[in-house]
């Protein structure tokens, strides 16, 4: 009897020794799962801070685009208000003059013509 309760109180041991490396294999093991979500969290974190961060630089670069682009515009416009500037002036300076010169000749001539070949 004394043996087969001592194998009793063995084996009672060994199944409260064993419940308890059980519950702390478990424990273990949600530990490293815990630690492998947040490690898998911190890389999705670091990420999303990239491409946030490329974002950014995408964004600045495309502002400094457009700007560059509205200078540009800018430019042509003055070119073009100054072109046409010019083109006034060359206009006003040549043509204006040939035009009031031959203008002139006509009036002259249509007087000589009056007074060498009168109407009445």
């Amino acid at each position: 009897r004394k043996l087969l309760s001592l194998i009793r109180f063995g084996v009672f041991l060994v199944g409260e020794t064993v419940s308890p490396v059980r519950k702390l294999l478990s424990l273990i093991g949600s530990g490293i799962f815990l630690v492998g979500e947040t490690v898998s969290l911190i890389r999705k974190m670091l990420s999303l801070i990239g491409s946030g961060v490329f974002l950014v630089r995408e964004a600045v670069s495309l502002v400094g685009k457009i700007l560059s682009l509205i200078r540009f515009g800018v430019f042509l416009v003055r070119e073009t208000v100054s072109f046409v500037r010019k083109t006034i002036k060359v206009i006003t300076k040549v043509v204006f003059p040939v035009q009031y010169k031959y203008l002139t000749l006509g009036i002259y001539g249509s007087c000589l013509r009056f007074y060498l070949w009168p109407v009445h």
